[in-house]
């Protein structure tokens, strides 16, 4: 008679451990909705910041921003062509590979 009490104490407490999560994954999907969508003061979204982020320490490659900002290759040059556009970065030809691209911050 223990056991089944214990069995539904577990999964009462489950049950309510997965709704908070659940409560918990769709406050943070809204919260990033309204980032993507309000950039900050400096006129960059969540989305470019995090592309940007790895800069801060040299030069990446596309891909390795990509990778990092947890994107596809294609989305971040898409992004990266639009931070070209504001001054925000430069983009040359990788030295060290013809086929790929190095990305730098500027001083903007």
């Amino acid at each position: 008679m223990g056991s089944s009490r214990s069995t539904e104490s577990r999964s009462a407490v489950e049950r309510e451990l997965t709704e908070a999560l659940h409560d918990f994954f769709r406050a943070a999907r809204r919260a990033r909705g309204r980032a993507a969508r309000e950039p900050s003061p400096g006129g960059l979204s969540l989305a470019q910041y995090h592309l940007l982020e790895p800069l801060a320490g040299g030069p990446r490659t596309n891909r390795e921003l990509a990778e990092q900002a947890g994107i596809s290759a294609p989305t971040a040059t898409r992004m990266i062509d639009g931070l070209l556009e504001r001054g925000l970065v430069t983009r040359i030809e990788d030295p060290l590979d013809r086929r790929a691209v190095v990305i730098s911050l500027t001083g903007a």
